[in-house]
């Protein structure tokens, strides 16, 4: 009885430990600076040109001086430090809720929708991220909008001029409005 449940165990051990193993990772680390600043708090990620089966993508958050070190969910519970080697588009994001010139030092919940109002009548077009407030067409209340820190195109796979290859290329990344 002894044997059959050691065996039974050391199968159930040699079984769970036959997953796929995961793809080594190269440690990535670097720095965001825009308009000759740190950028801090930036969300960096580095997404495999050619995606698919096995590729993985790379994520970080800049601290204060604007610097990140990558790193990669394997499969979703699973977090390796660096990024599996390839090409990857990097993108850059950070947005902030800045204080609403419509809002300002408003005390009252209608304060605010009276400013709404008074800002609404004096607008000939609605607002935009940049505006820092909208407000919600069900309740009525005033929603602060995020405001982008950076140039949009940093921000998507899409437009993102941003290009590296791990291992290998610089990770320090110098962003303008050009």
């Amino acid at each position: 009885m002894t044997r059959r449940l050691l065996c039974g165990s050391l199968v159930l051990v040699i079984w769970g430990c036959g997953g796929k193993p995961t793809p080594p990772t190269v440690p990535v680390t670097g720095s965001v600076t825009y308009q000759g600043e740190p950028v801090a708090g930036a969300i960096v990620a580095f997404s495999p040109i050619t995606p698919g089966a096995g590729s993985f993508t790379a994520f970080g958050t800049t601290d204060e001086q604007g610097r990140f070190a990558l790193r990669t969910a394997i499969d979703g519970a699973t977090d390796k430090d660096g990024a599996v080697e390839g090409a990857y588009i990097v993108t850059i994001s950070k947005t902030s809720r800045s204080e609403s010139p419509v809002i300002g030092s408003a005390k009252s919940p209608d304060e605010v929708r009276e400013r709404l109002a008074a800002n609404r009548e004096n607008r000939s077009r609605p607002p935009t991220s940049r505006a820092g407030v909208s407000q919600n067409r069900s309740t009525g209340n005033a929603v602060r909008e995020l405001e982008n820190v950076i140039p949009l195109r940093y921000q998507n796979t899409t437009g993102s001029p941003l290009r590296r290859v791990v291992p290998g290329d610089s990770y320090d990344f110098v962003l303008t409005d050009e």
